[in-house]
């Protein structure tokens, strides 16, 4: 009886084995193979030529220095997949990283449904965690991303995932690698003028402190007559510290100094989505 029982546990066993495998081959994502160009994939063709050229020219300069790869890849569609499998399939076909040092980054953006995700090599986890490539997403892509704006969006993305890379390196980034040149000529001539009517409020409340104070030192001489603020006092003293302000507030910025393969590394996961 026992014999029989064993027999009839073969045949479900073998079965439960088969499906486990047919989920591990027809359930992994299908992943387009990598472009020559390796550190620009753009499947959706929606980056210009400048943005291209952007990523690839400092994604080499990187590599060469540190070993670590920063990617672009741009799909039209998942294909019912979830971007955090997608992304961690393609990271693994591609080697994106070192081998060894596991130090790749994978920017993905997934046109039709609308996501994206940043994910993180073993090796820059610590650079790039979680939280930080969420707010990257959240401040320098979607934003972007959702007006359609492929080309802002990732070198904003891309930019803020540089710019973290070479700080774990220790190394100053270049200066092209600064987020407010990629902005368009509106929105930066915009943060422009922000900047300076905060900068005019202050002025303003800081006029109105000294004369409060002027007042004040003049009531306590003994009255009108006790020596009164006079118009060059005023004028000067607000001028002197009008200067000392603005060159406070002055000031340079941000600053700096054929096809390719992946280096066979891997990523366990890390990273971060978002949709647009």
């Amino acid at each position: 009886m026992k014999k029989k029982r064993k027999i009839l546990w073969l045949p479900v066993f073998l079965v439960c084995l088969l499906t486990v495998q047919a989920v591990q081959v027809f359930g992994a994502p299908e992943i387009p193979r990598q472009t020559s160009e390796f550190y620009v994939n753009d499947f959706a063709d929606v980056l210009s030529e400048e943005t291209e050229t952007y990523v690839v020219q400092r994604s080499k300069a990187l590599a060469e220095e540190t070993k670590a790869q920063v990617v672009v890849s741009i799909v039209e569609s998942l294909d019912g997949n979830t971007i955090e499998d997608y992304a961690n399939t393609m990271f693994r076909q591609y080697g994106i990283g070192d081998e060894k040092e596991n130090n790749g980054v994978l920017i993905l953006v997934a046109i039709q449904d609308r996501e994206v995700r940043i994910e993180v090599g073993y090796g820059l986890e610590g650079a790039i965690n979680d939280a930080k490539a969420g707010r990257i997403i959240r401040s320098q892509g979607t934003p972007y991303l959702k007006e359609d704006d492929w080309n802002t969006g990732i070198k904003m993305m891309y930019t803020g995932v540089m710019e973290a890379v070479y700080e774990e390196y220790g190394l100053q980034p270049p200066s092209e690698l600064d987020t407010e040149s990629l902005l368009p000529e509106e929105e930066a001539d915009s943060g422009e003028s922000s900047d300076d009517s905060k900068t005019g409020d202050i002025l303003w409340i800081i006029l109105v402190v000294i004369i409060l104070i002027l007042l004040n030192n003049n009531n306590r001489r003994g009255g009108r007559r006790g020596g009164g603020f006079r118009g060059p006092y005023i004028g000067g003293g607000f001028g002197g510290f009008g200067g000392g302000f603005g060159g406070g507030f002055g000031g340079g910025g941000f600053g700096g100094g054929g096809g390719s393969s992946g280096g066979g590394g891997s990523s366990g996961g890390g990273g971060a989505s978002g949709r647009f």
